[in-house]
């Protein structure tokens, strides 16, 4: 009598294939993490470049800074949030405000001007990876 079974080799198969579907969803999902990111950096920089207009509207100047990173409790932050031209802001997704690709911010000694940096992690619709500026 014979006993029906899966043989060594037959589950050796079935388990490489579960590896390999699931490395694919493992890929797919970071995929997908690294665009939100991308995208949510792209709207706070348009809502950070929208609150310094606004800012600039009430106080004559925009924030003056020497150059840090905005992370929703530092004094450009602070500075819009007393404005309230801005309910809140956090800093970059990913990076924390030691690095250097944290959204920055840096104006002239006199408030005229800005620079507000941001990188992208890929190429999308939203730009190409890599550092951007925004100015006023």
């Amino acid at each position: 009598m014979r006993r029906s079974a899966f043989t060594l080799i037959e589950l050796v198969v079935v388990v490489a294939i579960i590896g390999l579907l699931a490395t694919g969803v493992m890929v797919g999902v970071d995929y997908v993490r690294t665009r939100a990111r991308d995208s949510k950096r792209v709207a706070d920089a348009a809502t950070l470049q929208r609150s310094l207009g606004l800012y600039l509207a009430n106080k004559g100047i925009f924030p003056v800074s020497a150059g840090q990173c905005v992370t929703g409790s530092d004094s450009v932050s602070n500075a819009l949030l007393a404005e309230k031209v801005i309910s809140g802001l956090t800093g970059d997704p990913r990076y924390p405000s030691t690095d250097p690709q944290c959204y920055w911010y840096q104006s002239d000694p006199t408030g005229s001007t800005y620079i507000f940096r941001y990188a992208l992690e890929l190429d999308s619709g939203a730009g190409s990876q890599g550092p951007h500026e925004l100015i006023p």
